[in-house]
């Protein structure tokens, strides 16, 4: 991929168009294309930070994991979406960690690099910043989620959210690489009314489910099972 087809795929994200154009000359130029296997680690909690992500292909979920070894997945990003910065804003250790789901390609930007550069222009630090609290908004309609919605409410929103973050344009058709499992934990319910509401929407032509794969067929028709369903 050349720097001018990078850019050119990164123009269509909503973060990215909006930075000066200095900042985004800087990010194209001084990163680089890697790609990862299926189940590979990016960085785990607790590593020193080495830089700032975004994915281009394929999906990263970012998980927890506690003292006794249970694990927790908070979250499933797709192209394209851009990580770590909190580590690059505080200059602390990761706060979780961060594993491919699939063949996956990302664009890195090393840390000191991007450092260096953002102290000769500070101005440029408010554009993280933003992302960062984009991020931490998400976070508190979560939490009010949980308190507020029913688990079938909490399931077709994480669809509706895992749509609007997997493509560029408004398409019909989305397909992502989870399983029901992976939605029960995003949705914070259990398998069992993660599977019965699925079906639910696959039976009113919304969804279609394989193995590894959930669809979405008709997206304006599920965001309108999330304003009516109870």
């Amino acid at each position: 991929m050349t720097k001018l087809q990078l850019k050119h795929l990164l123009q269509n994200d909503a973060w990215f168009s909006q930075l000066p154009i200095n900042l985004q000359d800087f990010l194209v130029n001084e990163g680089q294309v890697i790609a990862f296997g299926e189940q590979q680690a990016i960085f785990y909690r607790d590593d020193e930070p080495n830089g700032f992500y975004a994915i281009l292909s394929g999906s990263v979920n970012i998980l927890g994991l506690d003292q006794f070894g249970n694990q927790a997945m908070l979250a499933l990003l797709t192209s394209i979406s851009w990580f770590g910065e909190i580590s690059l804003i505080d200059a602390a250790p990761r706060t979780h960690d961060a594993i491919t789901l699939e063949q996956t390609q990302l664009f890195f930007i090393k840390q000191q690099k991007i450092t260096s550069f953002l102290a000769l222009n500070p101005t440029c630090w408010r554009y993280f910043a933003k992302l960062m609290s984009h991020k931490l908004r998400i976070m508190f309609v979560a939490y009010e989620d949980l308190r507020l919605l029913s688990a079938k409410k909490r399931i077709i929103k994480q669809l509706c959210l895992l749509a609007e973050n997997y493509t560029f344009s408004e398409q019909p058709n989305l397909t992502f690489s989870l399983n029901q499992s992976h939605l029960s934990a995003l949705a914070a319910t259990s398998r069992q009314t993660c599977n019965q509401v699925l079906n639910e929407l696959v039976a009113d032509d919304i969804l279609k489910l394989s193995t590894l794969k959930i669809e979405i067929i008709n997206l304006t028709k599920l965001k309108l099972q999330l304003m009516i369903e109870q």
